[in-house]
C-alpha cells in the first residue's frame, strides 16, 4: 500500500469520525430541546434552551433521572401512557447544566368539559294575600277590657302529723286447740262475729266438732244467726258436714224454720236432697214441721 492512498485513508476515517461526532450530538440535543418543551408544557415555566457541549452531554447519561408524582389535574391534560399514578417528569437542577431525561412523549388529550344540566323554571301561582284592616277603636277597647281567666290556685290546708304512742300489748298465754274449739261453739251458739275472727285468729278449726260431731255452722244454722253463717262460710266451713244422725246444717235450718240461713247455705253449695239416717230431706222436715216458707223455697231451689 502506498503513503498516498494510506493518506488518503485516514484523511476519510478522520472524517468520518467527525460527521458520527456530529450526528450524535445533533441527536441528544434534540431530545434534550423536546424534554425541555414538555416540561414547559406541563409546568407552565419558561425555559431557554442553549447550546450543549459534548461534555454536557456526557454528564446527563451518567446522572440518574429523578421521579416526581404527576398531581390529578396534570394528568387530565397530559396522561401518562403507563397505568400508575407515577411518572418521570424533568424538573429544573438547581446547578448547570440541566439534565435531559428521555420519556416517551405522550399524546395528549382534550379536557372533557360537562354541560351543566339547566332545569325549567316552574312559575309558581301568586298568593292573594288579605288587605290588612285595622280594627274600629269600639273592638280595641272590647279587646282590651275582656276578662282573662285565670286557673284557681288550689292549696291543700297543712294537717300537723299526730303523735301516737307505740301501746305494748302483754303477750297472751298460748290456749291449747281443743279449748279454742269448745270457744268457738259457744261464740257460734251466741252470733258474736267478733270472738268468731278472735278464735279463727288465733288458731281455732272451722270444721272441728263435739261429741256428736255438731261444728260451729251447724249450730248457727239450728239458731238462726245469719251473720255467724255468713262468716264461717266464708272462713271455709263445709255446708255438707254430717253429724252421727247424717243431719247436714241444712237438715237444722229446715228444722227449726230459718229460710234465709238455709239459702245461705245452697248458695255456697250445700245438697238440697241430702237424707239423714232416717231418710229425710230438708224439705220433709220443713214440711213436718209446718214451716211452709220454708219448705216453699227448698222445693223452688229443686228440693224434694
Amino acid at each position: 500500500m502506498s503513503k498516498s492512498s494510506l493518506s488518503l485513508f485516514i484523511i476519510l476515517s478522520i472524517f468520518m469520525l467527525s460527521a458520527c461526532t456530529s450526528t450524535v450530538r445533533n441527536a441528544n440535543y434534540t431530545l434534550y430541546k423536546s424534554r425541555l418543551q414538555a416540561q414547559s408544557y406541563v409546568t407552565g415555566k419558561r425555559y431557554n434552551i442553549r447550546p450543549i457541549t459534548s461534555r454536557q452531554v456526557q454528564r446527563v447519561k451518567r446522572a440518574p433521572p429523578r421521579i416526581q408524582r404527576v398531581s390529578t389535574r396534570q394528568q387530565a391534560y397530559c396522561p401518562t401512557p403507563s397505568s400508575t399514578s407515577y411518572s418521570r417528569v424533568i424538573r429544573k437542577p438547581a446547578y448547570q447544566p440541566r439534565k435531559v431525561v428521555r420519556r416517551t412523549q405522550a399524546a395528549y388529550k382534550r379536557p372533557v368539559v360537562r354541560k351543566v344540566k339547566q332545569y325549567r323554571k316552574v312559575s309558581k301561582r301568586p298568593v292573594a294575600r288579605k288587605v290588612y284592616q285595622r280594627p274600629t277603636r269600639q273592638a280595641r277597647v272590647q279587646y282590651r277590657a275582656r276578662p282573662v281567666y285565670k286557673r284557681p290556685v288550689v292549696r291543700k290546708t297543712y294537717v300537723t302529723p299526730q303523735r301516737t304512742r307505740v301501746r305494748h300489748q302483754p303477750i297472751a298465754p298460748k290456749i291449747p286447740v281443743t279449748e279454742l274449739n269448745d270457744r268457738l261453739l259457744s261464740a257460734a251458739k251466741a252470733g258474736n262475729i267478733n270472738q268468731i275472727n278472735a278464735l279463727l285468729r288465733q288458731g281455732a278449726q272451722v270444721n272441728r266438732g263435739n261429741q256428736s260431731r255438731e261444728t260451729a255452722l251447724h249450730m248457727a244454722a239450728a239458731l238462726g244467726r245469719n251473720a255467724a253463717v255468713s262468716l264461717l262460710l266464708q272462713k271455709g266451713a263445709n255446708p255438707n258436714a254430717t253429724t252421727t244422725g247424717g243431719w247436714t246444717p241444712l237438715h237444722s235450718a229446715a228444722r227449726f224454720r230459718h229460710r234465709q240461713a238455709a239459702s245461705l247455705l245452697i248458695a255456697r253449695g250445700a245438697q238440697i236432697n241430702a237424707r239423714n239416717s232416717q231418710g229425710k230431706t230438708p224439705t220433709a222436715l220443713a214440711q213436718q214441721v209446718g214451716a211452709n216458707a220454708t219448705a216453699a223455697m227448698l222445693m223452688a231451689q229443686g228440693g224434694r
